[in-house]
C-alpha cells in the first residue's frame, strides 16, 4: 500500500495520504485538484470523473441537499417485501392550466381554471379550481372532461365525489365522479345510475353561465 507523507513546516508531525488496498475494478484513479482554494465553509467535492472542487454543502440548514439525476435516498436498507423501488428520488410543487371542455370539441372560448400540485416521488396531489365559468361556451351533448394534468396517470383511477360544484346540474338518483384513464391527463366526468351501467356527463349539465368548480385529488404517475 502506497502513500504520501507530508512533513509539518515547524513543530513535527506528518500528514499522509494513504491508497487503498484496492479500487474498484482495479482502476487507476485520477484525482486532479481544484484551481482555486474556495471560500469558508465549503467543502471538497468530486464531479465523479475525478475532478474536485470547492462546494456549498448543507449544513445547519443553510443550504439544500442536492442530488444528480437518477438519484436520491436509498432505503433499500430496510429490506421490505414486495417492493418495486426503494428510491425517493423526487419532490416538486407547480402550477398547471385544467380546461373543461367536451371530449371531442374544446369549449369557444377556451375555459380556463387554476390548478396547484405537490409531487412526491410518484405520487400526485392536485386542487383545482374554475370560477364564474361561461358554460353557454361548452360544446352540447357532449361528455364533460377536465384536460391539462400535470403528469401522465400510471393505471386507472377513480377520483372520489364529484368535488364541489356551484351552479352545475345534478340528478339526486344518481351517483356522481371522476375517472382517469391510464397514460392519459385527462379526467371525465361519470354518473353511476343505481342497477344500470354507468353514463358520460353530460356537458349540457355544465351549461349555466355562471358555474363553480372545485376539486382535490391524488393518483399515481410513472415518473
Amino acid at each position: 500500500m502506497s502513500a504520501i507523507k507530508l512533513t509539518a513546516d515547524s513543530g513535527g508531525g506528518t500528514v499522509e495520504l494513504k491508497a487503498p488496498a484496492t479500487t474498484t475494478s482495479n482502476a487507476a484513479l485520477v484525482f486532479k485538484l481544484p484551481v482555486a482554494d474556495g471560500t469558508s465553509g465549503q467543502a471538497l467535492t468530486t464531479n465523479a470523473s475525478g475532478q474536485l472542487a470547492f462546494s456549498s454543502v448543507a449544513a445547519g440548514g443553510a443550504s439544500n441537499i442536492a442530488f444528480n439525476a437518477g438519484y436520491g435516498i436509498d432505503f433499500s436498507a430496510t429490506s421490505d417485501v414486495n417492493q418495486s423501488s426503494e428510491l425517493f428520488d423526487d419532490y416538486e410543487e407547480g402550477t398547471f392550466t385544467p380546461t373543461a371542455r367536451g371530449h371531442t370539441t374544446n369549449s369557444s372560448p377556451v375555459i380556463e381554471g387554476s390548478g396547484k400540485y405537490t409531487k412526491i416521488g410518484r405520487l400526485v396531489q392536485c386542487t383545482l379550481h374554475f370560477s364564474a365559468e361561461n358554460g353557454s361556451y361548452m360544446p352540447s351533448g357532449e361528455y364533460f372532461q377536465i384536460h391539462g394534468l400535470p403528469f401522465v396517470a400510471d393505471g386507472t383511477h377513480i377520483m372520489p365525489g364529484p368535488g364541489m360544484n356551484y351552479k352545475v346540474v345534478f340528478n339526486s338518483d344518481n351517483h356522481y365522479y371522476f375517472y382517469m384513464p391510464n397514460n392519459g391527463t385527462i379526467l371525465w366526468g361519470y354518473r353511476n345510475i343505481s342497477d344500470t351501467s354507468y353514463q358520460p356527463w353530460s356537458t349540457n349539465d355544465w351549461d349555466n353561465t355562471q358555474w363553480y368548480h372545485s376539486n382535490t385529488f391524488t393518483y399515481m404517475t410513472d415518473t
